[in-house]
C-alpha cells in the first residue's frame, strides 16, 4: 500500500491543529459520556438482563444462561471477569459501561492511525459524537464494545494489507475472531471488509495470491469459531419464531438513519458529505483499480457492509432493528470517509485544507452543544416506581408489570413485601425467556388464566392492584380478540399479538370491574429513556354486573 510518510509530509501544514482539534474532541466526547453515566440512575431491562448474568458470578452457570443475552463469549468472558471482581452493582456496572465506551474512542484513534495516518477528527464528529453512541454505546451491553473491537479488526486488516506476512495474517485471525465473538452481526462487516479487499486486489496486484489466502483463512477462522456459541446460535433460532417478524426496508434504513444522529442539524450535514466522499472513493478506486490505497478497501467495505446489513435485517434476523445494532456499520462509515477525505485533501491548497479544518471543528462544536440535553437522561425509572410500590402497597396488595420483560428490570430493584408478577406471568423473571411465553401462547387465551384470576381475587377482597408499566385497551364495545392456542393460522407463534389480546382483556377486566382507577405521581427528575419510562397505577374496589 502507498507510504504514510508521503502522506503525512503532503498533509503536515494542518495535521498538528487537526490532532489538536481531535484530542479536544475525544475529551469532551468522553466528558460527555461520563455525564450520561452520572446522570443514568438505574439499569434498564436490557441491561438488568446482562447484570443479572454478571451476578451469577460461576462461568458455567454464565454460559448455561448466555443464550438469554445478546452476545456471545467475549461479552461472557467479560460478564464473568466482572462478577468475580465483584463488579455487580448498579454503580461499577455504570463505570464498566463508561470504560466500554472510551473502548471506542481509543479504538477509532488506533484505526484512524494505521488506515490514514490522520487524527480521526472527521471520525469521532460522525461516530462518537452521534447522541446514540454517546448514550447506547455507554450503557452497560455489549454493542460498544463489539464496535470497539471490530474497528481493531479493521486496523489488523488493513496493517496486513500492507505487509502480508504469516504473523500479520494470524493477528489478523485472532481479531476476527474477537470481533464475531463480541457481536455476532460483526460477521456481516467481516465479509464486507474481506471482500472488499479481495475485490481490490486482483490476482494482478502483488502478493495478491498471498493476500487472498491469509483473508481466506482469517475470515474462516472468525466462521469457524461461531461454533464455540453454537448453543447460543441454536436458541436464536429456536426462539426466532416467536420474535420474527415481517420487515419493511424502508423501515430498517429509518432506524440505520437515526441511529447516525441525522435529527440534529450539523450531523445530518455532515453524514450526507461523508457518505458523498464514501461513494465517491469507491468509484474513483474502482476506475482506477487503485488496489494499493487502504481507503479504497474502506470505502468498498462501508457501502457493502452497509447493504448488506440492510439486507441481513430485512431477510435473516426479521426483527425490527434499534439504534445500536448499527454501531460497527456506523463507526465503519466513519473510518472510511475519514480515510477518503485525508486522501482527497493531499493534493489540496493550504487554504482549502484550512477551511475544510476548521468547517469540522465548527460542525463539531455545535454537535457537541446539542449533545448536551440527550446525556441527561434515565437509563429507566423502574427503580423510581420500585421505591415507589415498595413504601405505599400493603402485603395483600398485588403489584402487576406489563408487559412481562419489563419485570426484568422491576425485579432488580423491588424490595417490598406485596406479592408480585409480570403479565404473563413466568417462574424465573431474570431474564428474557422467550420460550416461557410460547409456552403461554399454547394455551391461546387461556394463558393468562391464572393471573387474571389472581387480579380479581385480589380486588374482590378489598385489596388493591398496583399495575407497572400500561395496557392497550380497546375501545369501549369493541370485543376482546380470542385467541387460539398456538400456533395462531396467521401469525403462527409470534408473541405479539397475544400479548396484545392479553393485555387487552385485563385492561377490559379492570375497565368494567374496577371502582377506582388512579395513576400515581412520580417524582419529576429529569427525561427518562424512550424504551423504559414507565407509569404506575392503582386499581381498587370490584364491582359486579
Amino acid at each position: 500500500m502507498r507510504n504514510r510518510s508521503s502522506i503525512s509530509h503532503a498533509r503536515s501544514r494542518t495535521e498538528l491543529p487537526k490532532l489538536l482539534a481531535a484530542v479536544l474532541l475525544t475529551t469532551v466526547i468522553a466528558a460527555l459520556q461520563r455525564r450520561f453515566v452520572l446522570h443514568a440512575g438505574g439499569l434498564w431491562r436490557d441491561e438488568a438482563n446482562s447484570a443479572n448474568l454478571v451476578a451469577l458470578r460461576d462461568w458455567w452457570s454464565i454460559w448455561e444462561h448466555a443464550r438469554y443475552d445478546s452476545f456471545p463469549l467475549l461479552w461472557n468472558a467479560l460478564v464473568w471477569l466482572l462478577g468475580n471482581a465483584g463488579w455487580t452493582d448498579d454503580t461499577s456496572l455504570r463505570q464498566a459501561g463508561l470504560l466500554m465506551g472510551w473502548a471506542q474512542l481509543a479504538a477509532l484513534w488506533c484505526a484512524a492511525r494505521v488506515a490514514a495516518a490522520t487524527a480521526p477528527l472527521l471520525a469521532l464528529a460522525l461516530y462518537a459524537l452521534s447522541p446514540s453512541t454517546i448514550v447506547y454505546g455507554s450503557m452497560f451491553r455489549g454493542y460498544g464494545l463489539s464496535a470497539a473491537v471490530f474497528l481493531l479488526a479493521t486496523a489488523g486488516l488493513i496493517h496486513f494489507l500492507r505487509s502480508p506476512t504469516r504473523s500479520r495474517a494470524a493477528v489478523l485471525a485472532l481479531a476476527n475472531i474477537a470481533a464475531v465473538q463480541a457481536n455476532f452481526a460483526n460477521g456481516v462487516l467481516l465479509a464486507a471488509t474481506h471482500a472488499a479487499a479481495a475485490l481490490v486486489f486482483w490476482p494482478s496486484a502483488p502478493h495478491a495470491r498471498r493476500i487472498w489466502a491469509g483473508l481466506a483463512v482469517a475470515f474462516g477462522a472468525a466462521t469457524l469459531s461461531l461454533g464455540l456459541s453454537w448453543h447460543w446460535i441454536a436458541y436464536a433460532f429456536e426462539v426466532g419464531s416467536a420474535e420474527q417478524r415481517p420487515v419493511t426496508l424502508t423501515g430498517v434504513a429509518r432506524v440505520w438513519w437515526e441511529s447516525l444522529g441525522t435529527a440534529l442539524p450539523a450531523q445530518f450535514l455532515l453524514w450526507l458529505a461523508a457518505l458523498a466522499i464514501v461513494v465517491g472513493g469507491s468509484a474513483r478506486c474502482l476506475r482506477s483499480r487503485a488496489a494499493s490505497q487502504p481507503e479504497c478497501v474502506l470505502a468498498l467495505a462501508a457501502l457493502i457492509g452497509l447493504a448488506g446489513f440492510l439486507v441481513y435485517f430485512r431477510t435473516i434476523a426479521r426483527l425490527p432493528s434499534q439504534e445500536w445494532h448499527y454501531f460497527s456499520l456506523n463507526a465503519l462509515l466513519a473510518l472510511a470517509a475519514e480515510a477518503n477525505l485525508a486522501h482527497l485533501l493531499v493534493a489540496r491548497p493550504k487554504t482549502a485544507q484550512w477551511f475544510v479544518l476548521a468547517m469540522l471543528a465548527s460542525a463539531a462544536a455545535v454537535t457537541a452543544w446539542q449533545d448536551l440535553p440527550s446525556t441527561k437522561v434515565r437509563a429507566t425509572n423502574a427503580d423510581l416506581i420500585a421505591a415507589a410500590v415498595a413504601h405505599e402497597a400493603a402485603p395483600t396488595d398485588l403489584v402487576v408489570v406489563a408487559p412481562w420483560y419489563c419485570g426484568i428490570s422491576f425485579g432488580r430493584y423491588y424490595r417490598g413485601q406485596a406479592p408480585w408478577m409480570t403479565l404473563p406471568d413466568i417462574p424465573d423473571r431474570r431474564f428474557h425467556y422467550h420460550l416461557q411465553i410460547r409456552a403461554k401462547i399454547a394455551r391461546g387465551s387461556q394463558g393468562i388464566a391464572a393471573e387474571r384470576q389472581r387480579i380479581e381475587d385480589t380486588l374482590q377482597s378489598g385489596h388493591r392492584v398496583w399495575l407497572v408499566g400500561d395496557l392497550s385497551a380497546p375501545p369501549p364495545g369493541h370485543p376482546v380478540p380470542t385467541m387460539p392456542p398456538g400456533p395462531h393460522p396467521v401469525t403462527g407463534w409470534r408473541a405479539g399479538p397475544y400479548l396484545e389480546a392479553w393485555e387487552q382483556e385485563i385492561a377490559v377486566l379492570l375497565r368494567e370491574h374496577a371502582t377506582g382507577i388512579w395513576a400515581v405521581e412520580l417524582p419529576d427528575t429529569q427525561p427518562i429513556n424512550r424504551w423504559e419510562n414507565l407509569r404506575l397505577t392503582v386499581i381498587e374496589g370490584w364491582r359486579s354486573h
